[in-house]
């Protein structure tokens, strides 16, 4: 899950949540593990005005 905030196109505070699914591969470097490829899916999106 991911959560935004910023204004939008017109200067409103908003809170978008994204909830996703990663598919990542993995590469060992210089002995630590790193994302070497992400895939998305992006399932659902909720946007909501926030603070003030």
């Amino acid at each position: 899950m991911t959560v935004l905030i910023g204004k939008n196109q017109d200067g409103v505070n908003m809170m978008t949540t994204n909830g996703i699914v990663y598919h990542d591969k993995y590469e060992k470097v210089e002995g630590k593990w790193l994302i070497a490829r992400r895939e998305s899916n992006f399932l659902w999106t909720k946007s909501e005005k926030y603070g003030d």
